[in-house]
């Protein structure tokens, strides 16, 4: 395949819905929204009590991934 092998890469975002939550803070909310928008896509939403447990993946090639890791 051209341009590089394809991976799947996977994160967690954890948020609350509303100030009840522990995790509830505007900024996991807009990293959640970030990441959406820049092509991650909820595979699983876990309900913790209050809180929201989201697992997001993404496809990417090699080179791409090269790259985050050299920037860490």
């Amino acid at each position: 395949m051209m341009g590089g092998i394809e991976m799947i890469k996977q994160c967690v975002v954890r948020t609350a819905p509303e100030d009840r939550g522990i995790w509830y803070d505007k900024k996991r909310m807009q990293y959640l929204e970030e990441k959406l928008n820049q092509g991650w896509t909820v595979i699983m939403c876990n309900p913790i009590g209050n809180n929201l447990e989201y697992i997001l993946q993404k496809e990417v090639k090699d080179h791409e991934v090269q790259k985050e890791t050299s920037r860490s």
